[in-house]
């Protein structure tokens, strides 16, 4: 696939199918909790099982720039291919694929919210939401009830070997949803995260009452990263049964 190299740092091969959707993921600051993890897996469809890290599962927040967005073929449209987007996300797997689990997809574009939860099968949710750049970064989203106010600060690069914290919380090349019933997986491919550390100040975050975290205000790991080129495939069924457990149900790391 000219263009979309590298890719031996994927967990497997590139879908045989041609991919449906082209995007750019820019300006983005991954701000990652430690979770209830038994609170978390009963969040969970049948057929996904949590995965933790040294013992610990994870929710995180990302804030970012969606821009770009447009279907193979067809240019971008003013106006409509650009909008900021704020996800609230934790790490499973079927069995099969290791990828994102989404509990809610935050954003102002309306069209992004129907394309997302009819043809993805994914929780987006129209939300007022701002992006403000400065000395820091500051990310603003508002739907009722729910306000998150983040101001980002970049710091030096970060490597993400794998069996890293850091490659366990990113390096992610599917999503998994459930759409009518059924529970669906889409691939997606980029080039290895650039990822910095980063330092957060959180004001306000509403976003993370049902997940059982310690302070909502004060993120365990904060990273950042000027972002990635992306495409995406459409989301598939997928066999319905569950997984066969593993013993410990953890991730080494």
């Amino acid at each position: 696939m000219p263009g979309w190299d590298p890719i031996h740092h994927r967990p497997w091969p590139l879908p045989t199918a041609p991919w449906v959707l082209r995007q750019d993921w820019l300006d983005l600051a991954f701000l990652h909790w430690r979770a209830d993890a038994d609170l978390l897996q009963s969040l969970l469809p049948s057929g996904l099982r949590l995965e933790r890290f040294d013992g610990h599962a994870y929710v995180g927040i990302v804030p970012f720039w969606m821009s770009g967005v447009r279907p193979r073929l067809l240019p971008p449209v003013p106006g409509l291919s650009r909008f900021p987007e704020v996800n609230v996300r934790t790490y499973v797997t079927d069995g099969e694929r290791p990828g994102v689990w989404f509990f809610s997809l935050d954003t102002p574009s309306r069209l992004a919210v129907a394309a997302g939860r009819g043809l993805f099968g994914v929780p987006y949710r129209p939300a007022r939401q701002r992006i403000e750049d400065g000395s820091q970064r500051r990310y603003r989203s508002w739907r009722p009830e729910l306000e998150l106010d983040v101001s980002v600060s970049l710091g030096p690069a970060c490597p993400a070997p794998p069996g890293s914290l850091e490659h366990f919380l990113t390096e992610r090349y599917c999503f998994h949803a459930v759409r009518r019933d059924r529970r669906l997986r889409a691939d997606v491919h980029h080039a290895p995260w650039p990822l910095h550390r980063a330092e957060a100040t959180v004001a306000v975050n509403g976003l993370l009452d049902d997940y059982g975290v310690g302070d909502p205000l004060r993120p365990d790991l904060v990273h950042a990263s000027p972002g990635v080129e992306v495409i995406a495939w459409w989301a598939s069924p997928v066999a319905p049964q569950l997984a066969s457990p593993p013993s410990s149900g953890d991730t080494p790391g």
